[in-house]
């Protein structure tokens, strides 16, 4: 009786009572396949969503235009009126007969024209001495530029000549050749000093002219 009861185990766990009964599962299957978790690929880790913010919308920056350029307005050219076809008026005063001993102070007016040929102006002019001396001109000029500033002016004159209480040149008619060397301004106008000389040109007999050095502010008056 022992025997069966200890017997009776071993029979439900052999492999012939395994195929026998009926009630038995059979475990073989099992043993032969693979694990399920033998060649599954690793799980990646999870990924902790972030926390929800509201959006905000970023606001594009201004484009920076480039600025336009001021818009100067051109300068109107100023319409100058040409050197040569400038009116001068001339007043001056000097030294007058400084080669002799006939000398009295001189006071000359004098209007030189616009340019009509070759460069030439008109003169025309008033001279008078303090010893009552009178002398009236007309005659020719040119104007020699040298740079902007330096004016040259040769001119040759005749007209009629009273003593008065001066010098006696010898005659009515009288003769002036003149160099006069000016410095001129940006308005124009000229500071020059004119040396001149005064004689008959052997008309008469008694010629013994006269030498003047004038200072003289010449005016443009167009």
């Amino acid at each position: 009786m022992l025997a069966v009861l200890l017997a009776a185990p071993l029979a439900a766990v052999s492999p012939v009572g395994a195929m026998a009964g009926t009630g038995a599962y059979d475990m073989s299957g099992l043993l032969d396949e693979l694990h399920p978790f033998a060649n599954a690929e690793p799980a990646a880790p999870s990924v902790r969503a972030a926390p929800f913010l509201p959006s905000r919308r970023i606001q594009p920056s201004p484009r920076r235009t480039a600025a336009a350029p001021r818009q100067i307005a051109a300068a109107q050219p100023v319409a100058r009126v040409s050197t040569e076809e400038k009116v001068f008026l001339t007043m001056g005063g000097g030294y007058y007969d400084i080669n002799d001993n006939k000398d009295a102070a001189e006071l000359r007016l004098e209007w030189k024209g616009r340019k009509f040929i070759w460069g030439v102006k008109p003169i025309v002019g008033l001279m008078a001495t303090t010893d009552a001396a009178i002398y009236g001109y007309a005659g020719i000029g040119w104007d020699l530029y040298f740079g902007r500033w330096i004016v040259a002016t040769p001119s040759f004159a005749a007209g009629a000549y009273r003593d008065g209480k001066g010098k006696d040149l010898g005659s009515f008619v009288e003769f002036r050749s003149a160099l006069e060397l000016a410095w001129r301004f940006d308005n124009d106008a000229r500071l020059g000093l004119m040396f001149y000389h005064l004689s008959n040109a052997s008309i008469s007999s008694n010629n013994p002219g006269a030498e003047v050095l004038s200072l003289g502010l010449s005016v443009p008056l167009n």
